[in-house]
């Protein structure tokens, strides 16, 4: 049975493979165009975090998923930590990671990935007091199918070397913009260079939603001329693809 992915805006997914349901980065409630609530959901086995800024650890949407469903709640040690301290999950609830680990979630195969983050404007006090890094990679087989989420981060040698360890048939991967500081040029070459490192088979551009954004075409048109072959997603809101 093939893996169910489906995009949700801005960096958040639902994927489901043999009846199991997994949340990556589940900012729903405000979140612009996403289709689901967090009070509409009514089943997740693990909600996994890369890291704690505001659209992925959801600004509270991920621990209310966890809390409503009794899901695992798969991040960054510091992240868990942080979180049981205050009370709002539980110890037994956490599965802390740690960068450069592999583990098992629920039967799943896990890699754990440093992968750097770019530099963000000030934020809000509550939510800078959550801990923003590290910012965690994922690399989950399923089967013989490798996917790949790299949360928020910029060019680095480590993605050349997954991209040779792994076959990687779906990557999630940023498409920065005027939102993190810098230009959308910049952030098309940094998608990019991120891409031609990880050779995957599929991607879905992140971290930015318009109606048929003009960008993700010129994403796609620097890749081509790169030569590097990979289907770029549409940024369409509920667009579900099969791994």
């Amino acid at each position: 049975m093939g893996t169910k992915v489906e995009w949700l805006g801005n960096a958040a997914f639902r994927m489901t493979h043999d009846s199991k349901v997994f949340f990556v980065d589940p900012w729903l409630d405000g979140n612009p165009g996403c289709p689901l609530a967090v009070g509409q959901v009514k089943h997740a086995d693990a909600v996994f975090v890369t890291h704690g800024h505001p659209g992925h650890w959801g600004r509270g949407d991920s621990v209310k998923i966890a809390l409503l469903t009794g899901a695992l709640y798969v991040a960054p040690t510091q992240l868990c930590d942080y979180f049981v301290a205050r009370e709002m999950l539980t110890d037994n609830q956490v599965f802390r990671v740690e960068p450069g680990k592999q583990y098992e979630v629920l039967g799943l195969p896990l890699e754990v990935i440093s992968a750097p983050h770019p530099p963000v404007p000030k934020q809000p006090a509550w939510l800078a007091e959550v801990p923003g890094e590290p910012n965690c990679g994922f690399v989950w087989r399923f089967g013989r199918k490798v996917i790949f989420n790299i949360g928020d981060a910029e060019p680095d040698p480590v993605f050349e070397e997954i991209g040779k360890r792994y076959q990687i048939d779906l990557a999630m991967v940023p498409l920065w913009g005027k939102g993190m500081g810098i230009s959308m040029e910049q952030g098309v070459k940094n998608s990019a260079d991120m891409i031609a490192a990880l050779k995957p088979s599929q991607v879905f551009p992140t971290n930015r939603y318009e109606k048929d954004n003009p960008v993700v075409k010129v994403l796609a048109d620097t890749l081509r001329e790169r030569g590097v072959s990979v289907e770029v997603m549409p940024q369409k809101i509920g667009l579900t693809v099969e791994v």
